[in-house]
């Protein structure tokens, strides 16, 4: 006797696909303003954290050499997205001039788009 089985095959995940994006809600800053800071990441594993890195370079920072900020960690939800925000205050402490700003996921080398900022 063969006996065969049926039923619901197990869920698969989707592709992993990792991407990052990254901006802020000012391009320019002043002493005394506050910004908002949001990353998003997608493509990712279900249900996991990841380190994600703030990178910055300036001619005004370290004679413009790429420098990591911080490390924020997001744990995607169920379908491999996920996402932080956070504010930020310029208290006039940072070089003025112009920065690129990215970020990249630690553990896959994912970077997002660069952007400027310009502390004036």
């Amino acid at each position: 006797v063969t006996r065969v089985f049926q039923g619901t095959p197990a869920p698969t995940e989707p592709p992993f696909n990792p991407v990052a994006s990254y901006w802020t809600s000012r391009s320019q800053l002043w002493p005394g303003v506050y910004e908002t800071h949001t990353i998003t990441i997608g493509g990712m594993r279900a249900n996991t954290s990841y380190n994600v890195q703030v990178w910055v370079q300036s001619p005004a920072l370290w004679g413009g050499v790429a420098s990591h900020m911080k490390t924020v960690m997001i744990t995607t939800n169920n379908t491999g997205n996920g996402g932080t925000s956070w504010s930020q205050y310029d208290d006039g402490i940072t070089p003025r001039g112009t920065y690129a700003n990215w970020a990249v996921i630690a553990e896959t080398g994912t970077s997002s788009s660069a952007f400027t900022r310009v502390f004036v």
